[in-house]
């Protein structure tokens, strides 16, 4: 029996639903280690220099879980997806019905460049003294990143693993996921810098407003992250 995802049912998700049945355990995890660079910066003097390191260390968090997520996801292709998601590897065609090794290998090689080239518009900045990172000290990175860890490895085996949510995805779906999750960053950090005059390590307000925007983009990309795994239409193929 083939099973495929009904694409007239795709994206409509109903916006007096969107905080019904909501879990919310793992936003208010998700909110509190998002909170954790902020009080290192009022307590700590930690810079937002320092905040936006984590923010990019997160980015390989999440692309840490979605491997696990891509390995483990078992549900239907969204055809109406992979129409519009074509990849492609030295000019072949990655088919959204490859095997898993194939679509993990693929998102390792590009997730890697992804972050590289994250990495790159991060170190501009700094030279550029747009955002200040004092001497590095690991131990300002590592408690929050443990915090994220924490948040996000939680979510994985609390909705993905625990609810099921692996069973409404296919490893090419899930293949695509962290990219608009993780764009964040840049979206966040370049509001900012013009909100409070290109100097990101001015005042409080500008770590606030950007610990803020983090935090609602972050909540509101969970909720509807997982709406989409618990709104798939599944129907039986002729």
């Amino acid at each position: 029996m083939n099973v495929t995802i009904d694409p007239t049912n795709q994206g409509k998700i109903s916006t007096n639903l969107i905080f019904k049945k909501v879990s919310w355990p793992p936003i208010i995890l998700l909110v509190i280690s998002n909170l954790v660079p902020l009080f290192g910066v009022i307590f700590l003097h930690w810079t937002a220099g320092l905040i936006i390191l984590v923010y990019w260390f997160e980015n390989l968090i999440i692309g840490f879980f979605n491997i696990l997520k891509m390995n483990k996801a078992s549900g239907p292709i969204n055809w109406a997806e992979a129409n519009t998601e074509e990849i492609t590897i030295n000019g072949k065609t990655i088919e959204p019905n490859q095997s898993k090794v194939v679509l993990i290998k693929f998102f390792i090689s590009n997730y890697i460049l992804f972050c590289l080239l994250h990495g790159i518009f991060l170190a501009v900045m700094i030279f550029a003294g747009i955002i200040n990172i004092p001497k590095f000290n690991l131990a300002m990175i590592l408690f929050p990143a443990i915090s994220l860890i924490i948040s996000h490895g939680y979510s994985y085996f609390a909705n993905f693993i625990g609810k099921k949510e692996y069973t409404q995805v296919a490893p090419y779906n899930q293949l695509f996921k962290p990219y608009s999750r993780v764009m964040i960053f840049q979206v966040v950090i370049i509001f900012t810098w013009f909100a409070i005059g290109n100097r990101i390590d001015s005042s409080i307000f500008a770590v606030c407003l950007l610990v803020g925007i983090k935090i609602l983009i972050d909540v509101l990309s969970h909720i509807f992250e997982h709406k989409s795994y618990n709104n798939v239409n599944i129907t039986q193929a002729p």
